[in-house]
């Protein structure tokens, strides 16, 4: 008797997907043929891993070579994981998921430490704070959860975004934390009490509201700048709520920016499968270049500033120079898209969370690739 197919590609998920507005209907095409990768990669996975408990590891040389600098994956999650964020130590990375809850995983062993459960929607972003000792959760469930990061015990939630929390950012002193919410909302907190400070709905002409898939403070926390489906960033001051500067160039949704520990550059990725570069400080372009075939998930700053990691729709992870635009190298493994990358504050590992429901741990320093990106000045 035949077996029945696992492919995730049904008709019904695909109309669900595009109804949820998470795809863009000009990536028709281009999703089609990363569904013949995924059918490809997912019968060579089968036949190359094993599992032991809640970790994964390599079972065989082929398996190996095709994922080299990987160092563990973790396995636990009932559905795709959608962000990953290393604790201040680099010890723990916690994991959320569209099955509603977070996993803490110790990253040198990759065994689970707990899962936290309390979140009634999906999980949409999640943060240590600076100082290490509490988990700040947002879920399309509109809620903000505040957990103790020793013992994984929720202390605190806040109703936040009543669209749904889309993104959240804590400032670098733990003084505030601002959230993104689904109809181009965003809300200021004070960390300590859970008080809202103010809120901010983005440019007031715009006739049609857009979600904000990211949000990161500046290293100063002077200013925080945001990233919304209507191709734009935005940049706040964080005291006053003034926005300060917009920068446009994406041709599509922007899904993720990130501001370089170094405060001198600002990283957007976007849909449009494109990574720009601007100056932190005059908004100027500086690097535009395509940075895979598929649409681009997730990006992240090394400690260093030296280097940016993107995590693609093409089911690939890929580590940039910061300042030219060469590919360094190329991490391949995941068998679906490639939802959430980060970098770990002692810069030894990259995370990257997974559709395939993995959380895959890799070698920061792991061989470089030939290939080249075209870097645009």
């Amino acid at each position: 008797m035949a077996r029945a197919s696992r492919n995730p590609w049904t008709a019904n998920k695909f109309d669900t997907l595009l109804s949820s507005r998470l795809i863009s209907p000009l990536d028709v095409v281009a999703i089609a043929t990363a569904a013949l990768l995924a059918c490809a990669a997912n019968g060579f996975a089968a036949k190359n891993v094993r599992k032991t408990g809640s970790e994964t590891k390599l079972s065989s040389k082929s398996d190996a070579s095709s994922s080299a600098g990987l160092l563990r994956v973790l396995s636990g999650h009932r559905r795709e994981v959608y962000c990953v964020a290393f604790s201040p130590d680099s010890r723990r990375v916690v994991s959320g998921s569209w099955d509603r809850t977070l996993k803490v995983w110790d990253t040198a062993t990759g065994q689970e430490l707990f899962t936290l459960k309390g979140h009634t929607g999906v999980l949409r972003d999640v943060a240590f704070t600076p100082d290490g000792r509490q988990i700040v959760s947002g879920s399309d469930d509109t809620t903000l959860r505040f957990w103790d990061a020793a013992t994984g015990k929720q202390t605190r939630s806040i109703e936040a975004n009543p669209d749904g929390v889309r993104s959240l950012a804590i400032s670098p002193d733990s003084r505030r934390i601002v959230s993104g919410g689904e109809r181009n909302t965003l809300k200021v907190w004070d960390l300590a009490t859970g008080h809202e400070i103010f809120t901010l709905d983005g440019h007031t002409e715009r006739k049609e509201k857009a979600e904000i898939y990211s949000v990161d403070f500046s290293p100063d926390g002077r200013q925080f700048i945001s990233a919304e489906r209507d191709k734009v960033l935005e940049i706040w001051d964080s005291a006053t709520g003034r926005e300060i500067r917009t920068l446009k160039g994406h041709g599509e949704g922007v899904r993720s920016v990130a501001y370089s520990p170094d405060g001198r550059r600002i990283a957007s990725a976007s849909w449009d499968a494109m990574l720009k570069v601007w100056d932190a400080a005059t908004g100027q372009e500086l690097l535009s270049f395509k940075a895979h075939p598929l649409a681009v998930h997730s990006l992240i700053y090394s400690p260093d500033s030296r280097e940016i990691v993107t995590g693609s729709r093409d089911m690939t992870s890929k580590v940039w120079d910061a300042a030219t635009g060469k590919e360094i190298r190329t991490l391949k493994g995941h068998t679906s898209w490639v939802w959430c990358v980060a970098f770990s504050p002692d810069g030894r590992q990259i995370a990257s969370g997974s559709r395939d429901r993995t959380v895959r741990l890799w070698d920061a320093r792991g061989p470089q690739t030939s290939t080249h990106a075209s870097a645009r000045p």
